[in-house]
C-alpha cells in the first residue's frame, strides 16, 4: 500500500456512489416510459446498449469496491496504535493536528504524520 494509494480512499467512495447513482439512471431508463413495465417500445439495439452499459458500470463498481476493500484491510492489518491513526485520517477524515490531539502526550501534527508515513514506507 502507498500514500497515494491512502489518499483515493475517499475519492474511491465518492466515485462509488457516483457510479450507483448512474446505474440506478440506467436501471430506471431501462424500464418502460409509460409504466407497463415492459420494454416491446424500446428498439433491441436499445435495450442492448443499456444493458451493456449496466454491465460496464457495475464492473467498475465491482473493481472500485475493490480497491476500498484493499485499503481498510491493509489498515486493519496495521499495529492497533499505527492502524487507529491511519483510520482516523484516511478513512474518518481527521487531520493530523486533531490526531495528535487525542493520542496526547508530547505527539503534535507532525510526529503523527510522519509516524504513520513512515510505517506506510517501511510496510507497503
Amino acid at each position: 500500500m502507498t500514500l497515494k494509494e491512502l489518499r483515493c480512499y475517499n475519492h474511491i467512495k465518492s466515485e462509488i456512489a457516483l457510479r450507483e447513482v448512474e446505474l440506478n439512471e440506467l436501471i430506471l431508463k431501462s424500464k418502460d416510459t409509460n409504466g407497463t413495465g415492459s420494454k416491446s417500445n424500446m428498439t433491441s439495439d436499445i435495450v442492448a446498449d443499456i444493458v451493456q452499459e449496466r454491465e460496464r458500470i457495475r464492473k467498475k463498481i465491482d473493481k472500485l469496491t475493490s480497491r476500498k476493500k484493499a485499503i481498510e484491510q491493509y489498515i486493519d492489518n496495521c499495529d492497533s496504535y499505527i492502524g487507529g491513526m491511519l483510520k482516523m485520517h484516511y478513512i474518518k477524515g481527521k487531520t493530523w493536528t486533531a490526531i495528535a490531539m487525542i493520542k496526547g502526550g508530547k505527539n503534535t501534527s507532525d510526529s503523527v504524520k510522519k509516524t504513520c508515513h513512515r510505517y506506510v514506507y517501511k510496510n507497503p
